[in-house]
């Protein structure tokens, strides 16, 4: 038996699924969100609608593949990489496909930190890693995500 983070239910139960609406706390999260931010322009939130899952899906391995060939790196490495390899010309989504990764396990923070030539400024380094998938808390009313706990399932 394993018991629904939403509901308490039983996930494996027949059914379990067409009943439980999935709004009672923090759950780990199957399916992929692709939203902007509440702050983005609307251009950015049409964009994301846009959005196929499979594309991401694909894009997320990429990032992860990326990472498995070149090591842990920041965004801006990821960022050069991804460019170099992506072809479907949107090469902004490497940020978006890099949570996904994270989000369902696959990435994680490594807890060093290296400076952006571009900006100056400190950003994670990513590693390679097997682990569980984040577990994730959305907002009731629109489900939006309020928090990612890693190790939290």
């Amino acid at each position: 038996m394993q018991l629904c983070l939403y509901c308490g239910g039983d996930e494996d139960e027949p059914g379990h699924r067409e009943r439980c609406d999935g709004r009672q706390g923090a759950i780990e999260e199957p399916e992929l969100i692709l939203r902007a931010r509440h702050s983005d322009p609307e251009t950015s939130h049409a964009a994301m609608a846009a959005l196929d899952e499979g594309e991401m899906r694909n894009a997320a391995d990429v990032v992860v593949w990326l990472i498995d060939q070149y090591g842990a790196m920041a965004d801006y490495q990821l960022r050069d990489h991804f460019r170099a390899v992506w072809p479907r010309g949107c090469y902004h989504l490497y940020r978006q496909a890099r949570s996904i990764a994270r989000d369902e396990g696959r990435l994680r923070d490594s807890g060093e930190r290296v400076v952006s030539p571009e900006s100056g400024r400190k950003q994670v380094v990513w590693e390679r890693c097997e682990g569980p998938p984040v577990a994730i808390e959305k907002c009731e009313a629109c489900g939006h995500v309020l928090r990612r706990r890693v190790g939290a399932t």
